[in-house]
């Protein structure tokens, strides 16, 4: 299993490969190389550049980008956050 992080460094995770990136925008262009191959992202909505919402809305439009289960993490637990971030999925 290939994992993607949104944190400062590649790390293994469980025996599995971690791949950390520091903000939203990154975590896209990681996503959207055709050489990776991701089978979760782990998501927090709360990135610099590019908040979770917009990187979520952009995987959904996004044919090979949008199948990629997503684990969505958040400090915030309003209602509306939690309706926002399943409407996009």
């Amino acid at each position: 299993m290939k994992v993607i992080l949104f944190n400062n460094a590649s790390t293994y995770l469980w025996k599995h490969i971690a791949t950390a990136v520091e903000n939203g925008k990154k975590a896209l262009e990681e996503l959207k190389n055709e050489n990776n191959v991701y089978d979760l992202l782990l998501l927090d909505l709360n990135m610099p550049v590019m908040d979770g919402f917009e990187l979520l809305s952009i995987m959904q439009d996004d044919t090979r980008l949008k199948e990629i289960p997503v684990v969505i993490m958040s400090a915030n637990d309003s209602k509306e956050i939690i309706a926002n971030c399943l409407s996009k999925l």
